[in-house]
């Protein structure tokens, strides 16, 4: 469960990053059309617009691969329990001619 609000609080966030960036170049399509001379407000919100694309791209690639190590995680979860039941088989079988022998 935990697991799941991880990877739902991963795509909130990534859902909020692109929402911000919505809006801020929203705020700066307005800036450049009424006053296209305020460089003092356009480039750091320009900035701003790449870097929240980063962090959205960042969080894009470790959701990614939280999927995929959760894969291979319940792949060898698998795999080991096929193993514990092959060991539980040879074992008994092991026991079995233990007592054939005595």
């Amino acid at each position: 469960m935990i697991e799941n609000d991880f990877e739902f609080q991963m795509i909130c966030a990534k859902s909020n990053i692109l929402n911000i960036r919505q809006r801020i170049d929203i705020s700066l399509q307005e800036i450049k059309e009424k006053q296209p001379n305020r460089e003092d407000y356009i480039l750091p919100m320009t900035d701003s617009i790449d870097k929240l694309l980063s962090c959205y791209y960042v969080l894009d690639i470790l959701e990614k691969e939280l999927r995929i190590s959760r894969q291979r995680n319940s792949d060898l979860e698998m795999k080991l329990l096929i193993l514990k039941q092959k060991y539980d088989n040879l074992r008994k079988d092991y026991d079995e001619m233990q007592e054939l022998w005595k």
